[in-house]
């Protein structure tokens, strides 16, 4: 007697995938990329390739699905819930076993890095702070992203947690003070930017956010500080140096030193301006096309 085999049902598919955002991915990668500095050399290495995979679905349907979970009440005012593959109007009904999927698309990459790097005590650790924030920020009786402004602090400390992930993973340096406020006003930023996008509907689910509390006004004016922090961060911290590589946050110190037991002095300026080139010039180009889609987003909400 033959066993059935279980068949795979695309539409829950299609409807999780709905559910993790794919279009916000974009968004999310470069807290797992900025931090590893344009290591090309990481691109040979199971680590990169595995926390990348990581940083897509497994990471955002965690995030989002959560948070969906727990505003069934408010999305269904919202219009953008209804684009694909932008969120979901689903009730709770609709997000039955949601848990199931958040779990085993966390566990299983967590645990490959775990058993490959025999190092279980940081990634436990990680799981478990992760899935606590995200409970605490969504879920009652905490719901503090109802609890304007305790809504602020946790999507910035999430992604600090995500930025120390992909340096552990990745095996090099955390970052410094300069690129955590940039990583930290960035994610402020488009925080604010998607409440101030749900306002509205927001306000019709009696859902207290900062945006719905200090009303449009003063959310673009606090979008509009948040950019400038950004943009005087960048002046001070990720400017074209010789011995400052700020996006890789101390790995070129570790490259200096390999550089420093080189005797032909000519062979190493050339090498540096080389690393310097390779390095900063995309991670530079990568964040003013950030600033480029804050500035759009941010006009359009304020024509609203």
């Amino acid at each position: 007697m033959s066993i059935p085999l279980p068949v795979l049902d695309l539409s829950r598919v299609n409807f999780y995938l709905k559910l993790s955002r794919p279009i916000i991915w974009i968004i999310i990668l470069p807290y797992y990329l900025f931090p590893l500095g344009g290591r090309l050399d990481l691109l040979a290495t199971w680590r990169f390739w595995l926390g990348l995979l990581y940083f897509t679905f497994p990471v955002s349907i965690m995030m989002f699905g959560i948070n969906d979970m727990a505003d069934t009440d408010v999305d269904k005012y919202n219009p953008r819930k209804a684009h694909d593959y932008f969120g979901n109007q689903a009730s709770k009904s609709d997000l039955f076993g949601l848990w199931k999927v958040i779990l085993v698309s966390n566990m299983i990459p967590l645990v490959i890095m775990s058993i490959i790097t025999a190092d279980w005590i940081f990634y436990s650790s990680y799981f478990i702070v992760a899935l606590s924030l995200n409970i605490l920020y969504n879920l009652k009786p905490f719901a503090f992203a109802r609890k304007a402004p305790w809504d602020l602090p946790f999507t910035p400390v999430g992604f600090l947690i995500l930025v120390t992930l992909a340096c552990h993973l990745n095996q090099v340096p955390l970052p410094k003070a300069g690129p955590c406020l940039f990583y930290v006003s960035s994610t402020l930023t488009n925080h604010m930017i998607a409440e101030l996008l749900d306002i509205d509907c927001d306000t019709l689910g009696d859902k207290r956010t900062t945006a719905v509390v200090i009303g449009k006004a003063y959310t673009c004016a606090f979008i509009g500080a948040l950019i400038l922090v950004q943009l005087m961060n960048l002046k001070t911290n990720f400017r074209v140096s010789h011995t400052v590589d700020p996006l890789r946050s101390g790995i070129m110190d570790d490259e200096r030193r390999t550089l420093g037991k080189r005797s032909n002095e000519a062979s190493k300026a050339s090498c540096k301006k080389s690393v310097h080139h390779r390095l900063l010039v995309p991670g530079m180009y990568a964040s003013s096309t950030r600033y480029y889609l804050h500035l759009r987003r941010f006009l359009s909400a304020c024509q609203h």
